[in-house]
């Protein structure tokens, strides 16, 4: 995955903070996605169309923990918010 590319939420992605954690419904499939603080943080970076790279430097910045495992991180939550159709790449 390119981590120079932005992703933004889907126009059918329904966002919705509750508590401490943030809930994503499809619209479409009536499915939804949770996120802890963490994930929510980053799909809030992602939707300032921000880069992998620029969300993983920005979560390091806050939290303890490898820069490359945080990228890791960011990249397999994408892949599966791209999978459920919840993401999708911002055109340059």
């Amino acid at each position: 995955m390119d981590e120079r590319v932005m992703y933004t939420l889907t126009d059918n992605a329904m966002y919705q903070k509750v508590l401490d954690e943030t809930v994503i419904l499809d619209s479409q499939t009536g499915q939804y996605f949770t996120l802890d603080v963490i994930t929510t943080q980053i799909v809030d970076l992602l939707n300032q169309q921000k880069t992998i790279a620029d969300v993983a430097t920005e979560i390091f910045a806050s939290y303890e923990a490898p820069i490359e495992v945080i990228n890791q991180d960011i990249v397999e939550l994408v892949d599966e918010m791209l999978n459920k159709r919840l993401l999708k790449q911002v055109n340059d």
